[in-house]
C-alpha cells in the first residue's frame, strides 16, 4: 500500500467518525432530555406519547449508528475494512425488510450461529408444527418457531428492560403477519 492508500484512508476514515460525532453528540445526546421529559410524565395525552415514540427511535438510532460509524472510521484509518451496519433502516418496505437493514451484523450472527442450527435442530413439538403448516404451508411453522426462539435468545443475552423486551418479542408476530400475508396472496 503507498502513501496514497494511507492518505485515503485517514481522509474517508476521519470523515466517517467526524460524521458519527455529528450523530451522537448532535442528534442523539439532544433529543435525550426531550424523550426522557416526554416518557416521565404520564399525564401526556396520545400525540405527546406518539411524538415521544418517534423522538426515542430517532434518538436511538442515531445514538447506536454514531457509535457504529466511529468505530467504521477508526477501523478504516487503520486500513481495516469493517462490514457496515445499517442501511437505511426506516425506508423499508416492511418489518422483514427493516430487520435485514437494521444492525446488520447482529443478524448475520444471529442467522449464521443462532438460527441455522436451531432450523436444522430435530426437536420441533409436533402440535405447534401442525397448526402452522396447517394455516402457512409446509416447513414454515419450522421457520417462524426459528425466527421466534433466535430472538428470544437474543433478547434474554442482552437482557433488556422490560419495554425494550416486549418491542423485540413482537418482531417475530410482525414476522409471521407479514409472511402470512404473503402466503394469502400467493395461494388466492
Amino acid at each position: 500500500m503507498g502513501i496514497q492508500s494511507h492518505i485515503k484512508n485517514l481522509k474517508f476514515g476521519s470523515q466517517r467518525i467526524l460524521f458519527g460525532l455529528m450523530k451522537k453528540m448532535i442528534i442523539a445526546d439532544r433529543l435525550d432530555p426531550a424523550v426522557s421529559k416526554i416518557f416521565t410524565s404520564y399525564t401526556q395525552d396520545g400525540l405527546f406519547s406518539l411524538i415521544g415514540a418517534v423522538l426515542c427511535t430517532i434518538q436511538l438510532y442515531m445514538d447506536f449508528s454514531g457509535i457504529v460509524d466511529i468505530c467504521l472510521g477508526s477501523a478504516e484509518i487503520f486500513g481495516i475494512k469493517l462490514p457496515e451496519n445499517f442501511k437505511q433502516p426506516f425506508f423499508a418496505e416492511n418489518a422483514s425488510d427493516f430487520w435485514r437493514r437494521w444492525h446488520i451484523t447482529l443478524g448475520t450472527f444471529l442467522r449464521d450461529y443462532v438460527f441455522y442450527p436451531i432450523s436444522l435442530a430435530k426437536t420441533n413439538p409436533p402440535s405447534i408444527k401442525n397448526s402452522l403448516q396447517k394455516h402457512f404451508g409446509k416447513g414454515a411453522g419450522k421457520v417462524y418457531r426459528t425466527i421466534y426462539r433466535t430472538i428470544c435468545g437474543m433478547v434474554l443475552k442482552r437482557f433488556m428492560a422490560w419495554p425494550l423486551l416486549v418491542l423485540h418479542l413482537l418482531w417475530p408476530i410482525l414476522l409471521l403477519l407479514y409472511g402470512s400475508r404473503n402466503y394469502i396472496e400467493k395461494t388466492y
